[in-house]
């Protein structure tokens, strides 16, 4: 689902709208300020891969900046809307290319989405089952890559077979 923003917002409640999206995830990481520009990755002439880019102002904050693929007019390109983060580079200025200068006389320095990395959502702890409470025991329930064997087995005879004995008691209703 991509975030539709009406034309006559600004940039800045563009940008206000789209952080919306991951500020639960900069509040999980405790940087609940994070630094957050959405940018438009594209190819620009004579290179091979994809870019974004980033102005001398942005870079200079010295901090890892988070962003989200976007349009022009700062429209989520990604219906995912997949969170990026550019690790903050102390060399940025030897070691990124530049634009030309615009038309106020900044240059924009070209980071290679390569370069970027895929910020991955928080896991949520999952609500205790009360079935799942054994005495003054909370057991939270793991995933099907935690299962062995025996707990398949314990599960499909009804005998209290695995290691865990949480598993045990639930079979065996102790």
């Amino acid at each position: 689902m991509s975030i539709s923003t009406k034309p006559e917002m600004t940039s800045k409640e563009k940008i206000t709208l789209l952080r919306e999206k991951h500020q639960f995830i900069f509040e999980s990481m405790s940087n609940p300020n994070a630094l957050f520009f959405p940018k438009m990755a594209y190819r620009p002439h004579g290179k091979d891969e994809l870019y974004i880019s980033f102005f001398a102002n942005e870079l200079k904050r010295e901090g890892d900046i988070y962003t989200e693929f976007v349009s022009r007019d700062y429209v989520s390109e990604d219906s995912n809307r997949t969170l990026w983060m550019w690790r903050y580079n102390p060399h940025w200025e030897e070691e990124y290319e530049t634009t030309e200068p615009n038309d106020l006389g900044h240059v924009r320095y070209l980071v290679p989405v390569s370069e970027l990395v895929k910020v991955n959502l928080p896991k949520e702890k999952a609500p205790v089952d009360p079935f799942l409470s054994f005495g003054d025991e909370l057991v939270e329930d793991g995933g099907l890559d935690e299962m062995t064997i025996r707990d398949f087995a314990t599960i499909m005879t009804g005998r209290a077979l695995s290691t865990k004995p949480w598993l045990n008691n639930l079979i065996t209703g102790k």
